[in-house]
């Protein structure tokens, strides 16, 4: 057999078996976890984008009661509030 560059550091080595990729059996679990956190992050990323679209997608309806709680806020400011029989200013929702 011939020598092959290793995976993981680079480093050239003699393949004793035809399957063999890395030189050392601690440069095999460092690729595989090395790969192994990758798809951790990757999988965060992926969770975290899918979040962002949700909210995107709620957005809209969000705005619709913001917008109609705003309308409700400026109907009151501007609606001269009546005064009660004790003499305290009220305000009315009509």
């Amino acid at each position: 057999m011939e020598n092959q560059r290793c995976e993981q550091c680079g480093g050239e080595f003699h393949v004793v078996r035809h399957w063999q990729k890395f030189c050392t059996p601690k440069c095999r679990d460092a690729w595989h976890y090395d790969n192994w956190k990758r798809e951790q992050r990757h999988q965060q990323e992926l969770e975290e984008a899918e979040a962002d679209l949700a909210a995107l997608k709620q957005l809209p309806e969000l705005r619709k009661k913001f917008d109609v709680g705003m309308q409700i806020v400026e109907a009151l400011k501007s609606t001269k509030a009546p005064v009660g029989q004790n003499g305290f200013r009220r305000r009315v929702l009509w």
